[in-house]
């Protein structure tokens, strides 16, 4: 029997070994999921341009999800919204993409004290680095210590929509 069959019993009949249950084919809709997904850099347009590539991914007429992107202009703000008490609104998400170089907490920081939080929700969010760093100024091994890996990172002036898409296709398919 496949996913997409309902097996139909009648209440009086018990299938046994010489009788099995007749079946037929239903329509099987998909659920709708709407993927959250965190932005966080202190550059308006990077930030922007990221958000815009997330949406169009999702507006593709085979896409069977959606997606709500949260844009944050530093890591304090997404901090501060988790440890507060209204905090529970932000609540797990799907994705994160991160700077890493933003003013007052950096991106590593951020990690680490993301990886920290006490309610444990986000001790697995996969987390997508975006950096304007050449990568002989990436301290690889902080990254990897907070569970990002090498491939999870996007340098600006090298990526694009098909570079983000990948990544959606992995973490967020449509």
């Amino acid at each position: 029997m496949t996913v997409d069959q309902v097996v139909v019993v009648d209440e009086n009949e018990i299938p046994d070994g010489n009788h099995l249950p007749q079946t037929q084919s239903a329509a099987v809709k998909p659920i709708r999921k709407t993927y959250k997904i965190l932005v966080v850099d202190d550059y308006g347009s990077a930030r922007v341009l990221l958000a815009t590539f997330i949406d169009f991914y999702y507006q593709d007429p085979v896409s069977e999800n959606t997606a709500r992107v949260l844009q944050f202009n530093n890591a304090s703000s997404v901090l501060s919204e988790i440890r507060s008490l209204t905090g529970a609104v932000l609540g797990p998400v799907d994705l994160i993409f991160t700077d890493l170089n933003m003013p007052n907490c950096s991106g590593y920081s951020f990690l680490e004290l993301l990886r920290a939080d006490a309610s444990g929700l986000y001790s697995k969010t996969p987390v997508v680095v975006t950096t304007g760093d050449l990568s002989d100024n990436v301290d690889f091994g902080r990254l990897e210590a907070a569970g990002v890996k090498r491939e999870q990172i996007l340098f600006k002036s090298r990526f694009g929509y098909s570079e983000v898409e990948k990544v959606l296709a992995e973490y967020c398919a449509r």
